[in-house]
């Protein structure tokens, strides 16, 4: 298998990276037990949501790829491998939200941990693809580097 992706699997990488940060979001929003904490974490959800019909938008737009594979199904094997295998993960966190009441510097430490891990898995894709389609993944980090910067405004007001 080709270690160069196309755009269009960067995006698919990215949608499903999206769709786990609302997932967390949603759960810290639901599990916080502070009304302000809460509706940022909603806000956030809301956020990436719009952000992966954005992407399917844009993934409508590019080429489709069609790699050659020694066997059927090696192509999206890989391709999901690449989302759960990278540096970012938020399921166990995710989990741990779920379980237990987690307190709002928690969440927000979870959420910044999340907006990290994707910004350095993004960086980490822009290696993977084809010279001019960076331009994509680019864009998809600045919006992500702005939800780090909400959750930092908000780590400092919760310290006081």
């Amino acid at each position: 298998m080709d270690d160069i992706l196309t755009g269009k699997e960067a995006l698919e990488l990215a949608i499903k990276a999206e769709e786990k940060g609302a997932a967390l979001y949603k759960t810290l929003a639901k599990n916080s037990k502070n009304f302000h904490v809460s509706r940022v974490f909603k806000q956030l959800a809301d956020e990436e949501d719009k952000h992966i019909d954005e992407l399917k938008k844009w993934d409508t737009s590019l080429t489709a790829y069609k790699p050659v594979e020694a066997y059927p199904g090696e192509y999206v094997l890989y391709i999901k491998a690449m989302a759960e295998e990278s540096t970012f993960k938020c399921d166990r966190a995710c989990e741990k939200s779920i379980e237990t009441d987690i307190s709002e510097e928690d969440a927000i430490k979870t959420g910044i941990n999340f907006e990290k891990d994707f910004i350095i898995f993004l960086h980490n894709i822009k290696k993977h693809i084809k010279m001019g389609d960076e331009k994509i993944v680019n864009s998809v980090i600045e919006s992500e580097e702005c939800h780090l910067k909400k959750l930092y405004t908000l780590q400092k007001k919760i310290k006081g």
